[in-house]
């Protein structure tokens, strides 16, 4: 059975992604679980989401950008039986990339990969012991395969918004989706979870609930609001959609109110503007 990435493979993953597509003149930035790690949040991501904002390729041709370039990307087809899309993964371990061969700087390691070793004659005991050592590595190797689930979308996929350059933020030197859009995009995955009729969309529920919770409580120690230069680049359509879920996510969790009202999300653009609510 395939291991899942660890956090640091997956920022790992990332870098490398956000890397070739930079490479391709393809501006990117992070959403879903990483983004929400990055900003502070406790639950360990379970894959790469990336945004690229792009009207001249799709999704598919995204993912070939990445495999075409390193061969660690990879597609399969989807399970769906009515799918037309394949699913993007990086192999994991991650080999180094920064070795002498990529770096151009001369191997100063000091490997005796040309020295010849001494010759050693190998009873049977020995040669049994090297099998097995050799089994155990080989076992090793198997457990310690895997791989990282990469999502690509553009902007306008399940509501996802084109951010401007200079309002991309950055965390762990990557690209990161700004917060109060972020906090948003998970409410839209919280209630397209809960409407599913699909079992394993309804098991991440818990996952949302959880992330939702705590980027509110995150955003209100830092201060940010949405009334705030920062957050007015958001398009009202976007802020506007998000406030029936933010009203059927109070009504299941009363708790919640005051995160949403201290970061000024119950109000859309156009109640801001009638009533002249600015948060300084």
């Amino acid at each position: 059975m395939l291991r899942a990435a660890t956090y640091e493979e997956l920022l790992h993953v990332a870098h490398k992604a956000v890397r070739i597509f930079k490479q391709n003149d393809l501006r990117c930035c992070l959403i879903g679980s990483a983004a929400c790690s990055l900003w502070g949040t406790t639950r360990l991501p379970g894959d790469v989401d990336l945004v690229v904002f792009t009207t001249t390729y799709n999704q598919e041709e995204l993912k070939d950008v990445l495999t075409d370039a390193d061969d660690a990307f990879y597609t399969v087809p989807s399970q769906r039986r009515d799918a037309a899309y394949e699913v993007l993964y990086h192999f994991l371990p991650i080999t180094d990339d920064n070795d002498t061969a990529d770096s151009g700087e001369e191997d100063t390691s000091g490997s005796d990969s040309d020295t010849v070793e001494p010759h050693s004659e190998d009873t049977d005991d020995d040669a049994e012991q090297d099998e097995g050592e050799q089994d155990e590595e080989d076992a090793d190797a198997e457990e310690d395969e895997g791989r990282c689930k990469v999502d690509i979308l553009t902007p306008g996929i399940c509501s996802t918004p084109h951010v401007p350059r200079a309002h991309v933020a950055r965390r762990a030197r990557l690209p990161v989706m700004p917060l109060i859009p972020l906090i948003l995009l998970k409410l839209r995955g919280w209630t397209d979870h809960r409407d599913s009729n699909r079992r394993d969309f309804q098991d991440k529920v818990p996952n949302d609930v959880q992330d939702i919770d705590e980027l509110l409580e995150i955003a209100c120690e830092m201060g940010v609001r949405l009334t705030h230069d920062d957050a007015l680049w958001l398009p009202d359509g976007f802020v506007e959609e998000a406030q029936e879920r933010i009203d059927a996510y109070l009504e299941e969790f009363p708790n919640s109110s005051l995160y949403w009202y201290t970061t000024g999300l119950v109000l859309s653009r156009l109640d801001r503007e009638r009533d002249k609510v600015w948060v300084l």
